[in-house]
């Protein structure tokens, strides 16, 4: 059975949030400090609080309600460039 869900890593990658060397790096470092990627990402100044938030939401938007990647990649760059709220971004994009 083949499934369509995202990993949160790879969902960053593709939101432009993080590089795929940051990825790697943090996924490496994560389990060092027993921390969640997400929160190791954000302690190491590549990601900010409203992104990993946006990120989470969106995930479970995209796997599970068949929200498109382009929308959450709009979203993501609302909350970057505009420093809009996820939950706002997300709104205006659905």
């Amino acid at each position: 059975m083949q499934t369509n869900s995202i990993k949160f890593g790879d969902l960053l990658v593709r939101l432009n949030l993080i590089k795929e060397s940051d990825l790697v790096d943090s996924l490496k470092v994560a389990p060092q400090f027993g921390l969640p990627l997400g929160r190791t990402l954000v302690l190491s100044g590549l990601l900010s609080e409203n992104e990993l938030q946006l990120a989470i939401e969106v995930q479970t938007l995209v796997n599970h309600k068949g929200y498109s990647l382009e929308s959450a990649r709009k979203a993501a760059h609302m909350v970057r460039v505009d420093g809009i709220p996820p939950t706002e971004a997300l709104t205006k994009q659905a």
